[in-house]
């Protein structure tokens, strides 16, 4: 029988302890990615769905206010009324997708803060203020005679 050499044995490779290790870093790695990630992918409608919400709003300002220019154009004395209610969208068409609302406004008399006061009925000064809100977006416009 030889004698055995040990300097000849090759050690290299790794050990069972070395291999675990190294499969449990690599999945809790992969598990904090997993976590940074999911937000990232169920959240990125998100902005879609806030300019989606934009486009609409302003649409529907556009057309409120393409309607008012036309009625004045027709009828420099028509009345600013017709934009006061709580849903625009059955007076004018093409209106969808926002809520538009209209209310009469007053500019004679501000508070302390300088806030206008938003009448129930015409006053001495004509305007209206239109707002068009769609989810947590929201537009603000003022007509006036």
């Amino acid at each position: 029988m030889k004698p055995v050499n040990h300097q000849t044995i090759n050690n290299s490779g790794f050990t069972l302890i070395e291999v675990i290790i190294g499969i449990v870093m690599v999945s809790i790695a992969a598990v904090i990615m997993m976590s940074f990630l999911e937000s990232g992918l169920t959240q990125s409608h998100t902005p879609l769905d806030v300019l989606s919400d934009n486009y609409d709003i302003y649409r529907s300002m556009e057309i409120v206010n393409a309607d008012y220019r036309a009625k004045l154009e027709q009828d420099a004395s028509q009345d600013i009324g017709f934009y006061v209610g709580a849903d625009l969208s059955s007076k004018i068409s093409g209106l969808s997708g926002a809520s538009i609302k209209g209310g009469y406004i007053d500019f004679s008399d501000p508070d302390v803060n300088r806030q206008v006061t938003e009448t129930a009925a015409a006053g001495a000064t004509m305007y209206v203020k239109i707002t068009a809100q769609k989810n947590n977006s929201k537009m603000i416009s003022i007509l006036g005679n």
